[in-house]
């Protein structure tokens, strides 16, 4: 998590997107480890991956919770990290190891129900790809858009 914040930082010098990038990274990058992880029999690769797969799916939790304390003014941050992490528990630490339990016991294999945790990889680096488009506006007319809706600023 913290390398993860440390290059979301470093690339959002250079990129308005930049934390977008490494939430991807996040979404992406554990995807060949986990498969490997949860068809292998063998001990030896199955410990040499989990590391890199931990590391690399923890990346975006950072990046995402500064994501989302970027879009709303300063007052606002406490909820909206509060938003975050209640929805990040509800759908990520509720939802999918019940997901992941109730197809393991339907097939009868918890390969099977864990790699099928996968199929939201494609739905969230589509909207990854949105809100790398949308991000850097709505960064830039945050104010704007706060004294539009009446917000005090």
């Amino acid at each position: 998590m913290i390398f993860g914040g440390w290059l979301a930082d470093h690339l959002s010098k250079t990129n308005p997107s930049g934390r977008i990038i490494v939430i991807m990274i996040g979404a992406i990058g554990p995807v060949l480890p986990f498969i490997i992880i949860f068809t292998t029999t063998n001990e030896i690769i199955y410990f040499a991956l989990i590391g890199p797969m931990v590391f690399l799916s923890s990346m975006a939790l950072g990046a995402a919770g500064a994501s989302a304390i970027n879009l709303v003014l300063p007052r606002m941050r406490g909820t909206a990290t509060a938003s975050f992490v209640f929805g990040t528990a509800l759908v990520g630490l509720s939802l999918g190891p019940y997901l992941a339990g109730k197809i393991s016991t339907i097939t009868g294999d918890l390969a099977i129900g864990m790699l099928s945790l996968l199929t939201v990889v494609p739905i969230s680096v589509g909207c990854l790809v949105m809100a790398y488009r949308l991000a850097p506006k709505a960064e830039a007319t945050l104010v704007e858009r706060a004294r539009a809706a009446g917000e005090p600023i």
